[in-house]
């Protein structure tokens, strides 16, 4: 070739040799020496020979070879080298110095396979090829032996290798993630707060939902998602801490009762708890209405022995004390008939917030025909109940009641031993009764504690439930009968891991469950037999307190 072509040649790709040898080389100096030496040798052939066709190969096998020689140097010295030569992987991307864009896109797609890395493989590429640590230096801040850091350094290139190779593809889930209609708790909440708490994010929703069957690791949750795994991992690696995934092996399994009904299962749902409803509720409600008109307000009766001052026209307001002892004794009553195959300790998760519940979640099918009441489940918090030296809380929180804090925490065990002290006749401070009164325990009147709650004894108590439990007794095959088909199409979608916590709170059905519940006061209000609370009683609506 003549010097002045050859001259035009290696002016032309100058600016792009340096920009490549700038990119590669940890100081200017190195890279202008690099750079020089590159020129210097392309030069050189394109003057003794005539039969490069393709400059631009030709320049980048000469670039390559030159910055290999370099990397010896460096690495003999311990520094850190670009990982993307390092990998074989510059080759393909670096070939056209002229279109940039090729090679931004490989980068690109370097950083996202080193996400794909296990977190210690990560650490360690990122530590010796972008912060330039020796290996030896590596080893001492990690605390692992020097041949771990090698070892692994090994297999992270073969890794990133394979994955820069690999065509990844997001599931419908990245475009189309699944939110929760709802979520649930049957325990004890930690001090954190439940399901609600820890599943409040799309990203622990999804993560839940994708490992819900078959087990899933980092890797295969972040490409259905399409985001990087270091936050599919930060996520799951928090909701295993608190067992709402399950580690198995490299994977991860879902500790969520996901729900995902469809037309025929909400068909059996509605079926089963209105039907049930009808039975219980109104035989129920006819035996407490006959017994209330028998008694006329005597104070010996079972009526009188419920202490209650809220009244209406004078009287004693039996359609409020409805409120909380229909739902009370459809929780609690023929707890004798109740299955108990597995318990509550087989079926729960301790966490290490102190909660222990079994935590579950519905997504609601948008092709299925829409669950009976499902709105008004969203304002639905209950049973809840707790106890302390001798006094029970028990509520619910439903549409008719005003809105309030689900949780019993340690003020309502507070507020509690304040109400104990006041039913055995002491005096409370000032500040005492305004507690009760602002958490609509109480109202004061003529300097008198009036109470708003239905508060009674154990013997109390055990006449209510008796009344629920012949009833329950009588209906039982039909409750059976209704049960059976929902249970029988629930259990057969439910993943072999989750079964336990599925059958144990099947057990509730017809008991502390909060949809009969809803079911039995839905029953009453629309058939005209409970009437709705004035704006005035919502605020202490369903709640129970048994003394004893």
């Amino acid at each position: 070739m003549k010097r002045s072509e050859a001259e035009r040649l290696t002016s032309e790709y100058l600016k792009s040799i340096f920009g490549y040898a700038v990119k590669r080389c940890r100081t200017i100096q190195d890279a202008e020496d690099l750079s020089q030496e590159i020129a210097l040798k392309i030069f050189r052939t394109f003057l003794l020979r005539e039969d490069i066709s393709e400059p631009e190969n030709y320049i980048r096998r000469t670039a390559r070879n030159c910055l290999v020689n370099y990397y010896r140097g460096r690495e003999r010295q311990g520094a850190g080298i670009p990982l993307e030569d390092i990998c074989g992987l510059s080759e393909e991307s670096d070939g056209d110095f002229v279109f940039k864009t090729e090679e931004k896109e490989t980068e690109e797609k370097l950083k996202s396979e080193i996400a794909y890395l296990s977190g210690l493989r990560r650490r360690i590429i990122i530590a010796y090829y972008y912060e330039n640590k020796k290996q030896s230096e590596i080893a001492e801040q990690m605390g692992i032996p020097l041949g771990t850091v090698k070892w692994h350094l090994f297999e992270a290139k073969k890794e990133l290798k394979r994955g820069m190779e690999m065509e990844r593809k997001a599931s419908e889930l990245k475009f189309n993630p699944v939110i929760f209609d709802g979520v649930g708790n049957n325990g004890n909440v930690g001090e954190k707060g439940g399901s609600e708490f820890f599943l409040r994010s799309a990203l622990a929703q999804n993560i839940v939902y994708l490992a819900r069957k078959e087990e899933k690791t980092i890797a295969e949750m972040a490409d259905s998602l399409g985001v990087s795994p270091v936050y599919a991992e930060s996520e799951a690696e928090l909701l295993e801490e608190y067992g709402f995934l399950i580690k198995r092996g490299k994977g991860y399994l879902s500790n969520v009762l996901i729900d995902e009904p469809d037309t025929e299962i909400n068909t059996l749902h509605d079926r089963m708890y209105s039907k049930a409803a009808e039975l219980f509720a109104n035989g129920l409600y006819d035996q407490l209405a006959d017994i209330a008109q028998a008694e006329g307000g005597k104070e010996n009766g079972l009526f009188g022995a419920v202490k209650c001052d809220v009244q209406k026209d004078g009287k004693r307001d039996i359609n409020y004390l409805m409120w909380a002892l229909i739902p009370y004794i459809a929780a609690l009553s023929g707890e004798k008939d109740k299955e108990s195959k597995v318990s509550f300790d087989e079926a729960a998760t301790p966490r290490p917030d102190g909660g222990c519940y079994i935590s579950s979640a519905v997504i609601r099918n948008p092709d299925a025909a829409p669950v009976m009441y499902a709105d008004s489940l969203k304002k639905w918090f209950g049973p809840s109940w707790t106890w302390i030296d001798k006094i029970t809380f028990w509520r619910i929180n439903s549409e008719w009641s005003k809105e309030r804090s689900n949780y019993l925490d340690g003020r309502t065990r507070a507020e509690l031993l304040m109400l104990k002290r006041l039913y055995e006749g002491e005096k409370l401070t000032e500040e005492e009764y305004s507690v009760l009164v602002e958490q609509g325990y109480i109202k004061c009147e003529n300097g008198q504690a009036k109470s708003l709650c239905a508060v009674i004894d154990a013997d109390t108590k055990k006449r209510l439930l008796e009344i629920g439990g012949e009833i329950k007794s009588k209906y039982k095959n039909e409750l059976q009968r209704l049960k059976k088909p929902y249970v029988e199409a629930v259990m057969a979608k439910t993943p072999e891991h989750m079964k336990k916590a599925r059958e144990f709170g099947h057990q509730y059905i017809f008991y502390s469950d909060g949809w009969f519940i809803l079911h039995c006061l839905k029953t009453l209000v629309e058939n005209g037999k409970l009437m709705p609370p004035t704006d005035e009683q919502r605020k202490s609506l369903s709640t129970v307190i048994v003394l004893g």
